[in-house]
């Protein structure tokens, strides 16, 4: 079932996930272009979360759900496929979400024939992960390349910017503890960041230049940054000072899986360690030599916190 917000132009734009911070920024930015838009909303969804004026269609289903998938696709053009259940931490569904409803949505795409889709994965993602997130992003990641639909998968590192998941939670972490800071094995992870701006702007690029088919790209920003590298700009950013605290990463995800038992808000889940895991870096011209795109860089965002 739909509800109508405005009338229907040509190509279609399909965004799963729309709800949640990589979706609400690509809202804003397709609607600057005048572009259909039409969000996939869960039933039990709120609109709370939505980009006041601007117009878009509303398909209400399950990601899961092939029959309303079906109806939901309708002269659909492209999909930019952001739904994932990683937020809900040790709760999160990923088998139904992540794994089914990308199965579920690549199926009635082919039947549709889908023109492109585009996937928002994360760097270290494969099949064989030993850790729950990366794998479950990884079979996804295979489940669309071999679907025969003309796909674009961007692997991006941990994404940043206004009501983010990352710096916003790592400074409520940072607060969690006084005095002391606990590090993931020792903080020596590699990770590299990628501002919210220079991804909407490489999506928007991608469904628009038709050179990027069947294509996986790696992404981050213009620097690679160990994770206590991190915690220390925001640490002086906020002029604190803390004691380090390395601890193990199997340590910490236990503790974490016993917190969010207690706690429901916690900052920091035990799916949070994944991207800690292992080091997670791309190439670092893929944004400017690929996109034409100049990446923000991350200490200069934080300055403005």
């Amino acid at each position: 079932m739909f509800l109508i917000t405005s009338a229907i132009i040509v190509a279609m734009i399909f965004i799963t996930g729309a709800t949640g911070f990589i979706g609400n920024a690509l809202i804003h930015e397709l609607a600057r272009w005048n572009r259909a838009i039409r969000l996939l909303l869960p039933p039990n969804q709120e609109l709370v979360d939505f980009p006041k004026n601007i117009p878009f269609e509303i398909a209400v289903s399950n990601i899961a759900d092939e029959k309303n998938l079906r109806a939901s696709l309708k002269d659909v053009d492209t999909i930019i496929h952001l739904a994932t259940d990683e937020h809900r931490g040790s709760h999160a569904d990923l088998y139904n979400i992540d794994i089914q409803g990308t199965r579920a949505l690549v199926n009635i795409a082919r039947e549709k024939k889908v023109n492109q889709l585009v996937f928002v994965s994360h760097l270290g993602a494969e099949p064989s992960s030993a850790f729950p997130l990366l794998r479950a992003k990884g079979i996804a990641e295979n489940m669309i390349a071999q679907s025969g639909l003309p796909y674009t998968i961007l692997k991006t590192g941990p994404v940043y910017g206004r009501n983010d998941h990352f710096i916003e939670r790592l400074v409520k972490f940072l607060r969690l503890i006084p005095f002391v800071s606990i590090l993931p094995e020792n903080g020596k992870t590699l990770t590299h960041p990628l501002f919210i701006g220079d991804l909407v702007a490489a999506i928007t690029h991608v469904i628009d230049s038709g050179h990027f088919y069947n294509q996986v790209i790696k992404m981050g920003g213009p620097e690679y940054f160990t994770f206590r590298e991190i915690c220390e700009m925001l640490l002086r950013h906020q002029k604190k000072h803390k004691l380090f605290l390395p601890l193990p990463g199997n340590a910490i995800r236990s503790g974490l899986l016993l917190a969010e038992l207690i706690w429901k808000n916690l900052p920091f889940s035990a799916f949070d360690l994944d991207y800690l895991a292992v080091d997670r870096t791309a190439p670092l011209d893929v944004l400017p030599r690929q996109f034409g795109i100049m990446p923000a860089r991350l200490k200069n965002y934080i300055a403005t916190l």
